[in-house]
């Protein structure tokens, strides 16, 4: 039988009855923006296409697919709402319907996996279609693996994805799929951005984290001199090779933490050399020279023979040996491979490469914010293309920026948890007029703190937050540095960030290694700079390089535009507004937003966050003299001016405009600028005590504002 690839042909025009052909209900239909989904649909099938004739061409040509070649990547950037998985879904339906193509479509979740593979299942059986789709994950891989090339779309997690490419695994078993005794080579599809960087951190100041990957391969070892047959099979899990040599390799407990302590000296060896060298990025890449004279070196290289041996090791313990063993013995003497620099307090070893992603086949990238990081594609070999963007958000986005430390060392502190949970409430008071929920994204570590206070409900935390693991969990729900992909809340209106979205330092100097290589100055200016520690934390700046400084703010924003959509701007055929409040004192990086978003003035405001319980404190006892202090006046109706409690006869006056409004101070050429904004919380605090003081306010012809007894 001739072999055939089948193609999806492009569409010219929205037709409902052809949606409604691969199992799309009308509520569906009608919710997607039809020349969006009409264009995303277009260029995935324009993909499978070229992917298709390239494979073709490639068999013609009479190459095989064993050895590794270069593919050809592409990237669509479709921004959050504008359809591009349930296009990807169509398509997989029409592939499966009408012939023989394969896909296998990596995803960044495990709910957006199970999400379209029940999508696909229903179709399936609606078209009475068997053995056509399959989810691949941990809990059945054993169980399926012979299976797999027997199906058309396969379906697995973006990690196993990025283990694949970095060998742990065989490609080969999800490469091909087998159909009338033809074998057709898969397209591959990557729902969001994939991880790009073959990376490690060996960091200073916790020892643990230099040799936690031997503490893994320890739990594999049996350390009895002469294991019997059945302990062989427990340990090993397979019959010894026949290797004599490997076959005699027997490691001791006392072997093991010999090894151990080796490693943490070579590290130990690197850092004292280079403490002087703090404020600077350092290539590095011959450890071995610190300990091949030592007489625990034979021991070591003894243990890392035998690790080699086993594969039952995570594949995260086996990349860390693998990255230690690169440091240790650098075969190219003029080519390092890491980066010694500083982190936080102490000296870390940066390794990092980018990992080719097209070297076994055709890749399709659906990214919404693939604009924002083009450098990082472009880098890897993929090309963006840019898909027109339908949002509104001239209309419907409001930028709230309520100002307070929110950096690391201080936003999961009680009382600045305490502080935005007061914000949250008070803001909560208001919407609950307009019939909406708020929504609080934090920190992970955080989640319990804002469930104490009330912040975060029981409903809420059992639907978004409970078992998440770590704020990069991309397994499970949703935090603050975790939105990608996340639609659950895409239903609410108004989300507060509990902080911007910076990650550690290291996550974006790693990318600048895997791109610029070795030899980039990966500082920041924080570092070691006192200056910049005092008078520069507003900056945008961060990095020394403005290599890695541009990578900095392009992932910053792709994640920010990423979170943002997580909530209802990401649907189209709403025009209603769309509120997001920023809690962070970071006023450069919220000028940023509200400039590339396009948000108009008239839709942006600042506060300042109050500390509650201190300040009605403070003006309860203000506003108590100033009740007795009108009793004993002569005039009942008094200015700020009039009112003097203590011997600075303005210190009331002052008081009160720094409590009513806020004072905004700003540099301009002309010298420094005052800018009065109403403090909606104080005013509210003020308000409500005076009350209760029998005081009130009223305001004369002249805005002026008379204070008086009632």
């Amino acid at each position: 039988m001739k072999k055939v690839y089948n193609v999806v042909n492009k569409i010219n025009k929205f037709d409902v009855e052809s949606l409604k052909e691969v199992a799309m209900n009308d509520g569906h239909i009608n919710s997607l923006h039809k020349l969006a989904f009409k264009e995303i649909h277009n260029h995935i099938t324009q993909f499978i296409t070229d992917s298709v004739k390239d494979y073709k061409e490639r068999e013609v040509d009479g190459e095989t697919w064993e050895d590794e070649q270069q593919f050809f990547g592409r990237v669509i950037c479709g921004l959050p709402g504008h359809a591009k998985t349930t296009s990807l879904g169509v398509i997989a339906k029409r592939l499966i319907k009408e012939g023989n193509t394969p896909l296998l479509i990596a995803f960044k979740t495990n709910r957006d996996m199970d999400d379209f593979n029940k999508d696909i299942l229903n179709f399936c059986e609606i078209k009475g279609l068997k053995d056509k789709v399959l989810l691949v994950n941990e809990s059945n891989f054993k169980r399926v693996k012979s299976e797999i090339k027997n199906y058309q779309i396969v379906l697995i997690s973006a990690r196993r994805f990025f283990d694949l490419q970095l060998g742990y695994g065989s490609y080969k078993t999800f490469d091909q799929y087998y159909s009338e005794e033809e074998s057709y080579k898969r397209t591959v599809i990557i729902d969001e951005m994939p991880e790009f960087r073959d990376c490690e951190t060996f960091k200073g100041g916790d020892k643990d984290n230099y040799t936690n990957w031997v503490e893994a391969y320890a739990e594999y070892v049996n350390t009895n001199e002469q294991p019997t047959k059945k302990e062989e099979k427990k340990v090993w899990g397979k019959p010894k090779p026949e290797n004599k040599e490997e076959e005699q390799i027997i490691v001791s407990k006392q072997d093991l933490w010999s090894a151990q302590n080796t490693i943490e000296f070579a590290f130990n060896c690197l850092n004292t050399e280079y403490i002087d060298n703090a404020k600077d990025s350092v290539p590095i890449g011959n450890l071995k020279k610190y300990i091949e004279n030592s007489p625990t070196y034979n021991t070591f290289i003894k243990v890392m023979k035998k690790f080699e041996t086993l594969e039952q090791v995570r594949s995260d313990h086996k990349k860390r040996m693998k990255w230690f063993m690169q440091l240790l013995d650098n075969e190219q003497e003029d080519k390092n491979v890491g980066v010694l620099n500083k982190d936080d307090k102490y000296l870390s070893v940066l390794c990092s490469k980018y990992i080719n992603y097209l070297s076994k086949g055709n890749v399709l990238i659906l990214d919404g914010t693939a604009k924002e990081v083009e450098n990082i594609y472009n880098a890897n070999g993929f090309e963006v293309v840019e898909c027109k963007n339908y949002h509104d958000y001239a209309n419907r986005l409001h930028i709230h920026h309520h100002e307070i430390n929110t950096n690391k060392n201080n936003r999961g502190s009680e009382k600045t948890i305490e502080m935005i949970s007061n914000d949250i409430k008070w803001i909560n008071g208001r919407l609950g007029v307009q019939n909406k929920e708020m929504f609080p994204l934090v920190m992970k570590s955080d989640v319990e703190a804002f469930r104490k206070t009330g912040v975060i409900s029981s409903d809420m935390y059992r639907k978004f937050y409970a078992g998440i693991k770590s704020d990069d969990d991309e397994s499970t729900s949703i935090s603050l540095m975790n939105a990608v992909g996340t639609n659950c809340i895409g239903d609410k209106a108004v989300m507060a960030m509990a902080g911007l979205p910076i990650r550690h330092a290291s996550f974006y100097k790693l990318h600048a290694i895997a791109m610029f290589d070795t030899g980039i100055n990966v500082s920041t200016f924080d570092s070691f700079d006192e200056e910049y520690k005092t008078q520069k934390k507003n900056e945008i700046v961060w990095f020394i390089d403005n290599r890695v400084q541009q990578i900095y703010e392009s992932l910053f924003i792709a994640d920010f535009s990423q979170i943002m959509h997580r909530i209802n701007i990401r649907n189209l055929s709403l025009s209603s507004r769309v509120d997001i409040i920023l809690y962070t004192r970071k006023k450069g990086w919220v000028d940023r937003i509200v400039k590339y978003f396009g948000v108009p003035d008239k839709h942006y405001s600042f506060q300042k966050v109050v500390d509650v319980e201190k300040f009605t404190e403070e003006c309860t006892a203000i506003m108590k003299k100033v009740k007795e202090f009108i009793k004993k006046s002569k005039k009942k109706e008094l200015f700020a001016h009039d009112i003097v409690l203590d011997e600075k006869k303005s210190a009331f006056r002052s008081w009160f405009r720094r409590s009513w409004d806020m004072v905004i101070q700003e540099e301009t050429a002309s010298g420094k600028t005052e800018t009065l904004i109403p403090d909606m919380v104080k005013r509210e605090i003020i308000l409500d005590i005076m009350d209760k003081q029998k005081l009130m306010i009223e305001i004369n012809e002249k805005q002026e504002r008379i204070f008086k007894l009632k």
